[in-house]
């Protein structure tokens, strides 16, 4: 299994592809109002390929486990602190 994380909705998950945890938003530089929710995915290794695509044909960002922490650094993810997206 890889480790993923997206901002793409349960709807464009396959073949097994699981969310593991959830919580965070992806944060708007140039429009800080303008947020979506980060989820944690694990993909089977026989359809990352796919997996990735797919996410990436509706643009939906996917994040490795260092790309994520980076953007977290940077302030581009942050934690969930209400009910919002």
């Amino acid at each position: 299994m890889k480790t993923f994380y997206t901002t793409a909705p349960v709807a464009y998950d396959g073949f097994g592809t699981k969310t593991v945890a959830s919580g965070w938003q992806w944060v708007s530089k140039t429009r800080p109002d303008h947020r979506q929710p980060v989820r944690k995915v694990e993909v089977q290794d026989d359809h990352v390929e796919w997996q990735s695509m797919r996410y990436g044909n509706e643009l939906y960002p996917t994040w490795t486990e260092a790309a994520f922490q980076e953007k977290k650094r940077y302030g581009y993810i942050k934690e969930k602190t209400d009910g919002s997206n």
